[in-house]
């Protein structure tokens, strides 16, 4: 896995990308180029934290997987490998960083993984009542431009009895909180 994320992260493809996230600042979206092997470089988790992705999903085998924030796919790809019979969507603003994701996801035989594109604004609360069960949550601060407590307590109000696990990351440093388990 980290050798398809080193290849990722060499390329000098340029991405058109639209951020509705943090790096908007204060308009609705904004849109860069970009190469994708410097997206890879700043918005995917360290190897570290990539591996403590895959052992965690290893360990609970979460059924039913959310990210918000697919970027390129690296972490979903280290998330769906730790248990390959989940069921996971992952949401990304940009089509095209998406569009890539998928790519990688087919190249390493990735099976259910549902990308959702748009504004989280957008496509969160449909993407919530499609799943009715959320096992495992994953998402990276800088790309939340909502409040975190309001995306949790959406997934919440799905089902009480579901195991909840969290990593967030802020700038450089890593926080775990298990927020519940049943």
């Amino acid at each position: 896995m980290w050798e398809q994320r080193n290849e990722i992260a060499s390329s000098t493809n340029p991405v058109e990308t639209v951020d509705f996230g943090v790096g908007a600042g204060k308009k609705a979206y904004s849109t860069k180029i970009i190469k994708l092997g410097k997206i890879v470089r700043l918005r995917s988790p360290s190897r570290s934290v990539l591996k403590l992705l895959y052992r965690i999903t290893k360990y609970y085998k979460p059924e039913n997987i959310l990210e918000l924030g697919t970027s390129a796919g690296i972490s979903s790809i280290y998330i769906k490998s730790g248990n390959p019979l989940s069921n996971m969507i992952t949401m990304e603003g940009c089509a095209n960083l998406a569009s890539g994701a998928n790519d990688s996801f087919s190249k390493l035989g990735l099976s259910n993984i549902d990308i959702i594109i748009g504004n989280f604004d957008n496509t969160l609360e449909d993407t919530l009542k499609k799943m009715k069960k959320v096992d495992f949550v994953f998402l990276m601060e800088i790309t939340v431009k909502n409040p975190r407590l309001g995306i949790l307590n959406s997934v919440y109000n799905l089902q009480t009895k579901i195991v909840y696990l969290l990593l967030t990351i802020f700038t450089g440093r890593l926080e775990w909180r298990m927020l519940g388990i049943v």
